[in-house]
């Protein structure tokens, strides 16, 4: 074989093979096929962070978090629960003080209990009175104006019982107002407890009297906060009528 044949013999197998192996067109959605079908990058799961969690998750999830998150609190056994109910508005106790021919009734040497009905009513009607400062509403709380005129043995005892004690109460009861709106609210009333001090008879001329009552000093209110946490209250003194307590002065001797 020539040396030019030798030459044009690939030449001529290159048209043969490429006349026989076109290759097919490509369809439009073949192209599109090809990006789709590519591998997606592989990624980490996403963690969301605790602020992340909280603001997606559902109540009662929250609330879990929020207990996982942090130490549990010590609740009061007598509370029951950490968020107490606000407590309800307690309604007036009608103690009578004068009998069927409007006579004021006399003092008596019955001793006052603390788990009195209407003793607790009012203990509830002051605390209430300290959670909305309403200083009015807790009138009832206090030592009758109609027994002390009877006790004490001052002049003008109806005038010094509304200028200088009840007076002194109402600024009492704001003043406590002031410190219980710091606490986490709502505030549940948890009842009275007594003080430290007995229960003492104090004669007639004792202490300006002409009659005698039990007179107990220190007793506390107690309550609790939204949160669990109990807090007192200093109720400084209490005194009797008829058997029942009532408050002289709540928050030290004004």
């Amino acid at each position: 074989m020539s040396s030019a044949v030798r030459c044009l013999l690939p030449f001529a197998l290159c048209i043969a093979g490429c006349s026989e192996r076109e290759p097919p067109a490509l369809a439009p959605s073949s192209r599109v096929l090809v990006v789709a079908t590519t591998t997606p990058e592989t990624r980490p799961p996403v963690i969301a962070t605790p602020t992340q969690q909280r603001d997606n998750a559902s109540p009662v999830a929250t609330a879990r978090l929020t207990n996982a998150s942090r130490p549990v609190e010590q609740v009061p056994q007598e509370l029951g629960r950490a968020s107490p109910p606000a407590p309800e508005l307690p309604v007036a106790p009608t103690i009578a003080l004068v009998d069927s021919a409007g006579q004021p009734l006399p003092q008596t040497a019955d001793v006052p209990k603390f788990d009195s009905p209407t003793f607790k009513r009012r203990s509830a009607l002051l605390f209430q009175a300290i959670v909305d400062d309403t200083k009015e509403s807790a009138d009832a709380a206090f030592f009758p104006v109609l027994a002390y005129e009877q006790v004490k043995a001052i002049a003008k005892p109806a005038r010094d019982h509304k200028f200088r004690l009840l007076a002194a109460y109402h600024r009492s009861i704001h003043e406590y107002h002031e410190k219980v709106t710091k606490l986490p609210q709502p505030l549940q009333f948890l009842g009275i407890e007594p003080g430290p001090s007995p229960i003492r008879w104090m004669e007639p001329n004792t202490e300006g009297n002409k009659l005698g009552y039990h007179r107990i000093l220190r007793t506390k209110l107690k309550f609790a906060d939204a949160k669990g946490v109990v807090h007192r209250l200093e109720v400084t003194s209490l005194i009797s009528w008829r058997g029942e307590w009532y408050v002289v002065h709540l928050d030290g001797f004004k």
